[in-house]
């Protein structure tokens, strides 16, 4: 236990020496066969948004640690060694928000409320600690940063925020290291905002919603990513525009429209530097929308459900070629209000060869989790998990290689999951018994998942290989504590995960996938 004595002590000889002495006694307490560089953190700190940078060497995430509810940025090396934090001292009720890593490794762009409480701006430091830059403009009373992607390709952020007048979203393009900002929207109507945007990194440019041209009707455009004319890529429109979706690799985009005149929702493709919007959905019948789509990994298939107006997006599961040709239904028949519903839980294989889906026919018939080939070739829909009554398909993860589809089987009445794998193509299944929260391994070789003991045996985190066989428990822990939220490195090195003590403190750790992990994270004495 660090009494106030001694945290008074760690202050004054600094945090070098601290940091030994934390070594020396979290050495003592450690559990068996564990090689502690750290000490555990503060009883009332959450650890948030891990993150592992693209290169593999380095961990960045939020944590309450000098002070509980006010979220600081750390960094530090994967490998192991003292956390650094990359923001400066916050203003009194400030906080992180949020972060990402910029795809070279180089910088962390967060987004927090550093010097005014409650006033959300954006700013860039370097990945290993630097100065940070403030990205953003100068902001109006009021103003905030409202979302942020980074393009990797042309070295800037877009963002999101109320930035020049309260209350009205813009659109905004910076470097990554900072410099000129320049708006990307044309000039708003009155009452007018920018609601949604993604970066098309095949095109250099930016695809986003807006009710730009007339309140209250969101159309969709396209703009340079450093700024010029924007276009509107939908056609005529009554209702507004909510879905759309980049082709990977692709300067195309695909999205959900209702047209001036017509009906019905229908799917149509555009190229993102404009030209005319083709429509992609097949003859539907009277009452039928097209509801949501999804396109394949390879540019070259787009799927998409079509239902009746009233049934909130499940219906029939339909394939297409994105720029042109026929549509072919690939789900099985189902009643009014049943069928598929590719909102979430819905995934094609990384290889575009195989789409994942749950599908129900009728309010009698279990939700069971299908696949079906949508690369050409005959139909070859087949069943990979059909649920006992009580049980539901829960969270589902499908291997690099496409290979592989791995599934939770949740029991309702004993609030309990199972973990298993099967081939994405259909046949024999693996159980790996109680588990979830599972993610695969970048080579497809193993599952690391956490095993799902009951209270208050311990949760570790076990890694298995995927076609069964090879158990490890990359945690070893001790009754009342529980690993969470595994993360692995990019080459496949390393998992990184929380782990929380019985008396609710946490701290995190990384394992090289033997049975022996290594703490990492080294907590600062709070001050």
């Amino acid at each position: 236990m660090v009494t106030k004595r001694l945290r008074n002590t760690l202050t004054r000889v600094g945090l070098a020496v601290a940091l030994l002495l934390m070594l020396f006694m979290s050495a003592r307490t450690a559990h068996a066969g564990w090689r502690s560089l750290s000490g555990v953190l503060p009883a009332y700190t959450d650890i948030r948004s891990v993150r592992i940078s693209a290169d593999s060497r380095n961990v960045v995430f939020r944590a309450d640690v000098e002070s509980d509810e006010r979220y600081e940025l750390y960094s530090v090396p994967i490998t192991g060694s003292v956390p650094l934090k990359l923001n400066p001292p916050l203003v009194a009720g400030g906080s992180v928000d949020s972060f990402l890593i910029t795809p070279d490794s180089s910088r962390v762009i967060y987004a927090a409320d550093q010097e005014v409480d409650e006033r959300r701006e954006l700013y860039s430091v370097p990945i290993g600690g630097g100065a940070p830059v403030k990205l953003n403009g100068a902001m109006v009373t009021g103003g905030n940063v409202n979302g942020y992607k980074i393009d990797g390709a042309s070295g800037r952020v877009v963002y999101v925020a109320d930035q020049q007048s309260n209350d009205v979203f813009e659109l905004y393009s910076v470097p990554v290291s900072g410099g000129a900002f320049v708006k990307l929207n044309a000039t708003l109507a009155a009452g007018g905002d920018v609601y949604y945007f993604d970066i098309d990194q095949a095109g250099g440019r930016v695809v986003y919603t807006a009710d730009q041209d007339t309140n209250d009707l969101d159309e969709l455009y396209s703009v340079p990513i450093a700024g010029g004319s924007t276009v509107k890529l939908n056609p005529a429109v009554s209702t507004s525009i909510y879905t759309f979706f980049l082709t990977p690799g692709i300067a195309y985009v695909m999205f959900i429209a209702k047209a001036t005149g017509a009906s019905a929702y229908e799917l149509y493709g555009n190229d993102t530097p404009g030209a005319t919007p083709r429509k992609r959905s097949y003859i539907l019948a009277a009452g039928e929308n097209v509801t949501n789509l999804r396109i394949s990994p390879t540019a070259t298939q787009v799927v998409y459900t079509v239902a009746p107006g009233n049934t909130f997006g499940r219906g029939k599961l339909l394939n297409a070629n994105p720029y042109g040709g026929p549509s072919q239904v690939i789900s099985e028949a189902a009643d009014a209000g049943y069928g598929v519903d590719i909102s979430g839980g819905a995934y094609f294989t990384p290889d575009g060869g195989r789409f994942v889906f749950a599908f129900q026919k009728d309010a009698t018939a279990p939700n069971k989790l299908q696949s079906v080939n949508v690369a050409g070739g005959a139909l070859n829909r087949v069943d990979l998990f059909v649920p006992d009554a009580g049980h539901n398909v829960g969270a589902v993860r499908i291997s690099p290689d496409s290979q592989w589809v791995v599934y939770e089987d949740y029991m309702s009445l004993t609030l309990s999951y199972a973990l298993s794998a099967g081939p994405t193509a259909g046949g024999s299944a693996v159980s790996f018994g109680s588990g979830l929260y599972a993610v695969i391994t970048p080579d497809s070789q193993r599952v690391i998942y956490q095993n799902g003991a009951p209270y208050p045996d311990p949760r570790d985190l076990l890694s298995v290989q995927i076609f069964g066989g090879g158990e490890r428990n990359l945690s070893r822990l001790q009754d009342y504590e529980g690993a969470y939220n595994a993360k692995i490195s990019a080459n496949g090195q390393w998992t990184v995960f929380e782990l929380q003590h019985s008396d609710s403190s946490e701290e995190l750790v990384v394992s090289d996938g033997a049975q022996q992990p290594f703490k990492v994270f080294v907590p600062l004495a709070r001050r």
